[in-house]
């Protein structure tokens, strides 16, 4: 069975924290969020954005916390879920594959640097 919930968060609140085990996907519907390791911010996402896609993918523990800077309304996907959504818009699955795609170019951008 398949399940979306969604939930509101408000400025402050931890919709993931690092070290975490969670097996869903997050999509923004609105609002913004900012994604921290440690003490560092990795950056922020807003409106129709995700994340939570590497331990949603490789089953690992979260690599990274997300926090809302503002009034945020998130999607939280299980498996089944997503896997559905991915048949009915395979967009969805490029789009995923470019973010990750982007995240590796980031990433080796600063060890090369």
């Amino acid at each position: 069975m398949s399940s979306i919930e969604t939930k509101k968060f408000a400025p402050g609140d931890y919709i993931i924290k690092e070290g975490d085990s969670d097996a869903r996907i997050y999509v923004i519907n609105t609002g913004r969020v900012e994604v921290t390791k440690g003490d560092k911010s990795l950056g922020e996402l807003k409106d129709g954005d995700f994340f939570g896609e590497m331990s949603f993918l490789t089953g690992e523990m979260r690599s990274a916390s997300v926090v809302a800077k503002e009034n945020s309304t998130i999607f939280m996907l299980d498996a089944t879920s997503f896997l559905e959504m991915i048949k009915k818009n395979p967009e969805l699955a490029l789009k995923i594959m470019r973010g990750l795609a982007e995240k590796l170019k980031a990433a080796n951008e600063k060890i090369v640097s």
